[in-house]
């Protein structure tokens, strides 16, 4: 999916929109924020984008906004942590031009399975979220990106960051993504115990041709039983957390060795290069090759 985006708004003074680049793909940093900001809405306000391959966070501290996503419409209002894949179609839109939001968009190891977790729990949008720890975190990692060297265009600040800021980035990026993990989790303390069983038993043997029956003969559950279950708790079939478990393995792989990618394909389940290239493609839009050479597509 190719990238698109159509936009029109107007700004506060106050507000500020950052874009970082990696001067070198050496894989050191786990995790991205390619772009964070915070804006204040003072005019009417409408973007609409595609083909954006990350992940967004966007919480409301005042005012009120629009979001349309997988073929639903969304009222944003304060207090309200929105997290959606921004290779998916979506839109924003503020008719009254009062709006200010902070938002992060993310790249990394694990955020694909956090985004179905979230989602799963409290859908796209997450409302009377306690953003203290959240906000507080972005405010450090935008003041940190304000002391590096910066090249403007128009309303956005570009940064290249250097292998040793690139990791200060990620340190931080990795914060904020637990405090929203654990919102997720005190949500979910209360999943059947024997999902908690076969979770684990999953987690500890993706790397098989695991089949249904399997793993729910570890429950002592019909596979029938067991498949509800799972999807009703987790928000995702069985196959597509092992797909999910698999694609972080490999990516993490393609990031610290120098392992083939026939070889990595083998150690996280498959049985050749093509498949593993086919999980790339379809959830990263890249692959495995490309993802090595330049990392997260963004």
């Amino acid at each position: 999916m190719r990238y698109k985006v159509k936009f029109k708004a107007g700004f506060s003074e106050e507000s500020f929109c950052y874009f970082c680049y990696a001067e070198d793909n050496s894989g050191v940093a786990l995790y991205e924020a390619p772009m964070t900001g915070h804006e204040k809405i003072t005019d009417r306000y409408f973007m609409e984008r595609e083909g954006y391959y990350n992940y967004l966070l966007n919480f409301t501290l005042d005012g009120r906004g629009t979001m349309t996503y997988g073929g639903r419409e969304y009222v944003l209002e304060k207090g309200d942590l929105l997290f959606i894949n921004c290779a998916e179609k979506h839109a924003f839109f503020s008719a009254e031009g009062n709006w200010e939001f902070v938002y992060i968009h993310v790249n990394g190891l694990g955020i694909r399975s956090l985004y179905d977790r979230f989602c799963s729990a409290f859908g796209n949008v997450l409302h009377g979220y306690n953003g203290k720890a959240f906000c507080s975190s972005l405010a450090r990692l935008q003041a940190l990106l304000a002391t590096y060297p910066q090249q403007r265009q128009a309303d956005s600040v570009h940064i290249y960051l250097n292998e040793t800021r690139a990791c200060d980035v990620s340190e931080i990026v990795y914060g904020i993504l637990m405090d929203v993990a654990r919102t997720v989790v005190e949500k979910r303390s209360e999943k059947p115990y024997a999902l908690t069983l076969a979770i684990d038993y999953i987690q500890k043997n993706f790397q098989r041709n695991l089949s249904l029956e399997e793993i729910a003969r570890q429950m002592y559950l019909s596979k029938y039983h067991f498949e509800r279950v799972f999807v009703q708790n987790m928000g995702m079939t069985v196959y597509r957390y092992i797909g999910d478990l698999r694609l972080n393995r490999a990516m993490w792989l393609l990031k610290t060795t120098e392992a083939t990618i026939a070889d990595i394909a083998a150690e996280v389940g498959y049985s050749d290069a093509q498949a593993l290239t086919k999980l790339f493609k379809k959830n990263l839009g890249t692959t495995p090759a490309k993802y090595r050479k330049n990392g997260d597509p963004y």
